[in-house]
């Protein structure tokens, strides 16, 4: 018995999987995991993959479902669980092995265990992409209707030889009325309507006796009865199997109501035709292939073309469309009625108006009466060319955007850069950009900026702020300002991709940085400017009271000697105040004729105190001087000489050469004319090329310490001399930089500081400054050269002096006025009001400012002469005597 059972089992088995391989879909069933215990013979037609293909793992059923359905598809079925559906039918799309996408319906049983948990599913899927495709086009024929045929649910059975089912699917269920257990072991005549139970036993009696029947292994129509007694017509497909003498049957019903009751509204009502047809929201047109002219037009296309129908039917394909474009048109037609294609694309159609439009038409051919046909049916892509220009308007926006814009999806993938960002961080085309994510493009110590971009996209849809990112090929860091939002679809409003443009903020921020460092050093320089100023002040009366000792003493006493070592350290002090004057304001050059070979020799013996470094100089007999500003040239000097002794660490010689130069044009940039030339030559290190261009730059340096200032302060100061720095370097052997100085057009020789006499004189002389040190040392150097001084602390008092002294008959000689005076009046104002008064006044501006604007262009100010403090016995004298004995 229980081999017995075992046999029935396994027959039944054969006659399910018979069954199943008939059925014109794939007959599938699932578990919660969406894999697949048992895949039906249909899955090959309908995939492309065969049945192996899905068990042994090589693909499985969620890799095949269209990505923009996969999601929705399977919460829809999540759903259905939920709410415990019996019965779920959806519609998407699959990618069909060759590539292709198609369409499918699947109707699923959804089957429950014991404890209402959701076991598996029996799932019946059809390939709808015609029925799609044609979008239930009413036609004449069951080829025109097919998609409604498709849309049919198919019942199995099977039936032993006597009749008796012994298997009722799940869809017979719903098409006949009946529970599973209600007809097992019943003949199949219960399902046959009983005017025809009689023929079928004489054809069963028939085929089982003579082996021959009229439907054996063909598709025949007939009527069927359900529980509840009606009649529907179905079109049945039976099979065989098994032994000849006791063969099994197989049957697969489809419920033909639908079709029969079109076939019927086809054959009663043209009326009825019309309306569907017109109904369509496309415009059809049907011409005859062999004349192309127009046997049918809905109503959608009239008014798309402006014609009636009765016009449309006088004219042919060659009739609508511009004749120009007539060539490329019949190409595509007869293309279309050869089933090349389908549908022919963008083609421009005429309206009755002239006017022209472009349509997708695609194209069924059929056959009325022996005629070939094709149904032409016009989809109007205006508006989507339309769009389709917009997208490449923008696409060239973003293209030609010179910031970076990119467009990455939902999970990261980036799916587009464009040129700009391309170039940014490294990529090369968009093959390498689809191949990155969005946190490649962060700075590994930045992910914290990185989480709070997402964060803010996810919760608020947008984010803006600055970041990092980096270029891909070198890995530095870019920095970027950047607002990143989220793209939602139009229609539903759910997010479909991030986008973000960026901007690279590089050099703003090197500006920043820049500008931040500028004010700090112009706060430096106003803190040195001031310091300069009182230290110069200090340094007027130290040079003052070194001249009155030093007369009183003897010269060949050690008190004079060390008098004049004291005055030498005072000019030293002296001159890095006009360093620290000339960092804190650069101003213009305060000129005098000086000797170079004397300023050349003191930077360097001050700059490379200390050092192991030997200096050797070479100066010509008859070297020319020049107009320049004595402190501001020392400035420039130490600043490479030290550069040079910072580069000879071991020590050696530093070989400093003075000569005269004659520049023709075209040489250097230069006007013709004499120069000076200094060369500064050491045997150091040496620059390397790629920096040479760079050096004179502010702020560049390849020193661990350094503001990188030194060299663009000297270039800047010899330019202002109308002169020019140049340098050469050899790696490993040295660097030598030249400087080019406008010779002095006097030719006289120059006396050295130890051959300048003071000269002495007689008259009034008001002295004014702030300080009172420095008005009482004023004094005593004026007295000593003879001259009457009167003291006045700021214009104020001096404007009031100076007129007394008029009124009295006794006007003064000249004036020496402090240019700048804390809280009060300075000599700028002061000298502006004697004019007023004496329009004669022989004024003379002194100032511990010594590069102020006003010390090198004193004249245009009202002054005669200029006095920069410190200023020496031997320097007042000869200015005063200058004033005095000039014209009034």
């Amino acid at each position: 018995m229980e081999q017995k059972a075992a046999l029935e089992k396994q027959e039944l088995g054969i006659r399910l999987l018979s069954l199943i391989n008939n059925v014109p879909g794939m007959v599938y069933r699932g578990h919660p995991d969406w894999s697949l215990s048992f895949i039906g013979a249909e899955v090959e037609p309908v995939t492309g993959y065969s049945a192996e293909e899905f068990t042994s793992g090589a693909v499985n059923w969620p890799g095949i479902i269209h990505p923009d359905d996969r999601e929705w598809l399977k919460e829809t079925f999540r759903e259905a669980v939920k709410n415990r559906l019996k019965i779920l039918r959806v519609e998407y799309r699959i990618r069909h092995k060759n590539g292709d996408i198609r369409w499918v319906s699947d109707r699923r049983q959804m089957m429950y265990n014991e404890t209402g948990s959701f076991d598996y599913v029996d799932g019946l899927l059809l390939d709808i992409t015609e029925r799609k495709e044609t979008d239930r086009k009413l036609a004449e024929s069951e080829y025109r209707f097919r998609t409604i045929a498709d849309m049919a649910v198919n019942g199995m059975l099977t039936a032993d030889s006597r009749g008796n089912i012994d298997f009722f699917n799940r869809a017979a269920v719903r098409l006949f009325g009946y529970a599973s257990e209600e007809v097992i072991g019943k003949n199949v005549t219960m399902l046959i309507p009983e005017r025809y139970r009689n023929a079928h036993k004489a054809g069963l009696e028939q085929y089982l006796k003579m082996g021959e029947t009229r439907i054996i292994g063909r598709t025949v129509e007939l009527n069927a009865l359900r529980k509840d007694g009606t009649e529907f017509p179905i079109e049945l497909s039976i099979g065989t199997w098994g032994p000849r003498e006791a063969p099994s049957f197989s049957a697969i019903v489809r419920d033909i109501t639908d079709r029969k009751r079109a076939e019927v509204a086809l054959r009663e009502s043209e009326k009825r035709f019309r309306g569907i047809f017109d109904a369509a929201n496309e415009g059809i047109l049907i011409p005859k292939v062999s004349t192309k002219k127009f046997v049918e037009a809905n109503d959608a296309i009239c008014e798309m073309l402006g014609y009636t129908r009765e016009e449309l039917l006088r004219f042919g394909v060659e009739d609508i469309h511009p004749a120009p474009d007539l060539p490329h048109v019949i190409a595509e037609f007869n293309r279309q009625n050869r089933g090349e294609i389908r549908v022919a694309e963008n083609l421009p159609v005429k309206r009755k108006d002239g006017s022209v439009f472009y349509a997708d038409i695609s194209a069924n051919p059929v056959e009325f009466g022996g005629e070939q046909y094709q149904i032409g049916i016009f989809r109007d892509i205006t508006d989507r060319k339309r769009t389709e220009e917009e997208q490449q308007i923008f696409m060239s926006l973003v293209e030609h955007s010179t910031d970076l814009i990119g467009i990455a999806s939902m999970d990261g993938k980036v799916l587009h850069l464009n040129k700009a960002g391309q170039k940014l961080v490294g990529l090369d085309g968009l093959e390498e950009v689809r191949k990155t994510g969005i946190q490649d493009y962060s700075m590994e110590k930045d992910s914290n900026t990185l989480d709070k971009m997402l964060g803010s996209l996810h919760k608020k849809g947008t984010w803006t702020g600055e970041a990092r990112i980096r270029h891909f090929k070198t890995g530095t860091p870019i920095p970027i300002e950047m607002h990143a939002f989220v793209i939602k679809d139009a229609k539903t409003g759910q997010p479909i991709a991030l986008a973000n443009i960026s901007r690279d903020i590089s050099e703003r921020k090197k500006l920043d940085e820049e500008m931040a460092r500028t004010d700090k050093l112009e706060s430096i320089g106003i803190l040195a400017g001031g310091i300069a100023h009182d230290f110069n002040n200090l340094l007027t009366v130290i040079f003052g009271n070194i001249a009155l000792a030093k007369m009183y003493a003897n010269r060949q006493s050690e008190v004079h000697k060390r008098l004049e070592e004291s005055e030498k350290a005072a000019q030293r002090a002296r001159d890095l105040t006009y360093q620290l004057l000339t960092f804190s304001k650069g101003g213009a050059p305060l000129k005098k004729t000086i000797s170079l070979q004397d300023l050349v020799k003191e930077s360097a013996s001050f700059a490379l105190r200390g050092s192991n470094i030997k200096c050797e100089f070479s100066f010509p007999g008859d070297l020319w001087p020049v107009e320049a500003d004595e402190g501001q040239m020392s400035q420039v000097l130490n600043n490479l000489i030290i550069n040079a002794a910072h580069a000879m660490s071991d020590g050696g010689t530093l070989q400093v050469y003075c000569g005269n130069v004659i520049v023709d044009q075209g040489d250097l940039p230069l006007a013709k004319g004499k120069y000076s030339l200094i060369s500064i030559m050491d045997h150091g290190t040496g620059i390397p090329k790629e920096h040479l261009s760079k050096i004179f730059d502010p702020y560049f340096t390849t020193k661990k310490k350094g503001s990188g200032l030194g060299l663009s302060t000297s270039y800047s100061i010899v330019r202002s001399h109308g002169g020019h720095i140049t340098v050469e370097s050899d790696l490993g052997i040295g660097t030598t930089f030249k400087i080019y100085l406008p010779a002095s057009e006097e030719g006289k020789r120059l006396l050295r500081a130890e051959e300048e006499r003071f000269v002495t004189g007689k008259g009034r002389i008001l002295v004014m400054d702030d300080e009172e040190a420095v008005r009482e040392v004023a004094r005593g150097m004026l007295e000593t050269l003879g001259y009457s001084v009167t003291l006045a602390k700021d214009g104020t008092e001096a404007i009031e002096i100076y007129q007394a002294a008029m009124a009295s008959g006794e006007p003064f000689d000249s004036v020496l006025m402090d240019l700048t005076i804390p809280g009060g009046m300075g000599g700028q104002e002061a000298v502006k009001r004697l004019r007023e008064i004496d329009p004669n006044v022989r004024a003379i501006v002194c100032s511990g400012y010594s590069n102020d604007t006003i010390m090198a262009n004193y004249q245009r100010f009202g002054f005669r002469a200029v006095v920069p403090k410190p200023y020496r016995l031997t320097q007042l004298s000869g200015t005063i005597r200058g004033v005095l004995s000039a014209p009034p």
